[in-house]
């Protein structure tokens, strides 16, 4: 009887990885951040996003600058975008509000323009007035058909316009 609960366990740990019937090989949709508002602070500027991305690979969000809506929210290329510097600084994990902040001079940043705040990623570029953002949230993919493309980028958020 136990060589019989033997051969049933080998079955077992043998035939159920391969019967495995959850998983897809699509590429997940993550959801962009919607873009609340951006205001001027003392080294560039903040802008406010409410998001809320739970999926473990999600790495950060990138942002696309346009001299129209259009351009900023459709970029030519994807990964023209500016990467969040030194990584996700803080999960988004709760669909909450969040910072950015964006400037050329980050390590001169006033603590005041961000007590408090769930700051979520760090830009080192300059925005110029009248100019539109964008944002796109960024999974690494993981597919073993075609691992030419590692990165998943979402459909673009709202466009703000810089003040």
């Amino acid at each position: 009887m136990k060589s019989c609960y033997r051969l049933i366990s080998i079955f077992l740990l043998i035939c159920l990885p391969f019967q495995c019937t959850n998983y897809s090989s699509k590429r997940l949709n993550t959801v962009p951040p919607i873009l609340i508002s951006i205001t001027k602070i003392s080294i560039g500027h903040k802008i406010t996003i409410r998001a809320g991305n739970p999926e473990v690979l999600f790495i950060g969000y990138k942002l696309y600058k346009g001299t129209t809506s259009n351009e900023a929210r459709n970029a030519a290329d994807l990964t023209s975008g500016q990467d969040c510097e030194g990584g996700l600084k803080l999960p988004p994990n709760q669909p909450l509000e969040y910072v950015a902040i964006v400037g050329q001079e980050l390590e001169k940043l006033d603590g005041n323009d961000v007590t408090g705040q769930n700051v979520v990623c760090y830009y080192r570029i300059s925005l110029q007035s009248n100019e539109y953002i964008a944002m796109r949230s960024v999974l690494l993919s993981i597919q073993l058909i075609n691992t030419s493309n590692a990165i998943s980028v979402s459909a673009p958020s709202n466009a703000l316009i810089v003040p």
